[in-house]
């Protein structure tokens, strides 16, 4: 789910479409050429956003969301034979990089022009991008990708690093929580994130622990298999780093709850955890000047825009839905607060289903509240 203006944009099973967000009209449609769309890449960079379709998600299509228009598309060039259905992608200034099965290519967001690609032979092999105001590189040596991992923020248009940070043996880059600063989510001796990191300028500064069971324990981080980006309920503004609490018993019976935590990642120490709200709480966005949450809502009671005081952690109503569309708010969110993607923008709340497939079941894909 992207915005552009006054739309949200959100691939489908079948191409790209984007809506106005204060009406819920439909402006455009940009159809895949070929087959059904896969992978996108996270974000929009000069209103551009890039998505993998095709029978076996072998092609590439930039879309223009300013004009609704296909800007172009081609093959990602792979070999016969490549597995590009699990594959990892992102946008930072001009560029698109794309990696799937220990193969990279990159192309120019505004032409499709060819730019690097890895080298067969190398012992380097990447794992997967994040991009958006900087484009950040995990890559791994030899023939293990959970051993030898490395960090590198890198020069889109040439794909060269301007730094390295190597991961301390033992340990493995899961996901890249932000880029600007980097901080990366490390794994110990498992897959799951136990450590949240402040690599920036290819330096280890603060260390955020998750504690016992990582990010299925204490905090209730989501993070994507086998791609690098996005990850669930846990942001950086700045030097400081805030998550959502998992959800536990509230104070009323059959009830549960959950708060914000923010930490600051210089180092790694606690500055404060929020009070509960009267539902859970999903982390939405943090900008310097407030933290933006989403109150779940129940059957009958609508949800809420909560604010979240970066200095002392205060909760603060900023809007309450209407509880005549709590029910369309319960088949809004019907995915799940972990396979469900929030946004705020204008103002406005957005929710959308994470994962697109053809014959999905949720009745809606996208949706807007205020």
């Amino acid at each position: 789910m992207w915005f552009s203006g006054d739309d949200v944009v959100k691939q489908t099973p079948t191409g790209v479409t984007a809506y106005d967000l204060a009406s819920g009209q439909q402006h455009w449609t940009v159809p895949s050429p070929e087959g059904g769309t896969c992978d996108a890449a996270n974000d929009i960079v000069n209103n551009k956003v890039a998505v993998q379709y095709g029978t076996h998600c072998e092609n590439l299509m930039v879309v223009d969301a300013s004009t609704g228009k296909l800007a172009w598309n081609k093959p990602l060039g792979f070999p016969d034979g490549t597995l590009t259905d699990y594959t990892d992608m992102a946008i930072s200034g001009d560029v698109v990089a794309v990696t799937a099965d220990q193969r990279t290519v990159s192309f120019q967001a505004s032409t499709g022009k060819p730019l690097w690609h890895s080298n067969d032979g190398s012992d380097a092999h990447d794992k997967g991008f994040a991009g958006g105001s900087q484009m950040v590189e995990v890559y791994y040596n030899g023939g293990d990708q959970e051993k030898n991992n490395h960090v590198s923020l890198i020069d889109p248009m040439t794909g060269k690093p301007k730094w390295t940070w190597d991961a301390p043996a033992g340990t493995e880059v899961v996901s890249v929580i932000s880029v600007n600063p980097v901080v990366v989510g490390i794994g110990a001796g498992n897959t799951l994130i136990t450590d949240v990191w402040d690599v920036d300028g290819g330096r280890l500064a603060g260390k955020v622990s998750l504690g016992g069971g990582g990010s299925e324990g204490k905090y209730a981080i989501h993070c994507p298999a086998n791609q690098m980006t996005p990850c669930n309920n846990v942001v950086v503004s700045g030097n400081t780093l805030y998550m959502a609490t998992s959800e536990h018993s509230g104070s009323s019976a059959g009830t549960t709850n959950n708060e914000i935590a923010a930490f600051d990642l210089s180092s790694g120490s606690s500055k404060w955890l929020s009070k509960s709200a009267d539902a859970p709480m999903q982390l939405v966005s943090a900008d310097g000047n407030s933290v933006i949450a989403y109150q779940k809502s129940s059957f009958e009671k609508a949800g809420k825009v909560i604010k979240v005081d970066p200095s002392s952690g205060a909760l603060s109503t900023y809007t309450t839905f209407d509880d005549s569309t709590a029910q369309q708010e319960g088949d809004l969110d019907s995915a799940g607060l972990d396979d469900s993607d929030f946004g705020w923008h204008n103002n406005i709340l957005a929710i959308s289903v994470s994962q697109v497939y053809s014959g999905n079941t949720e009745k809606y894909l996208v949706g807007a509240l205020h």
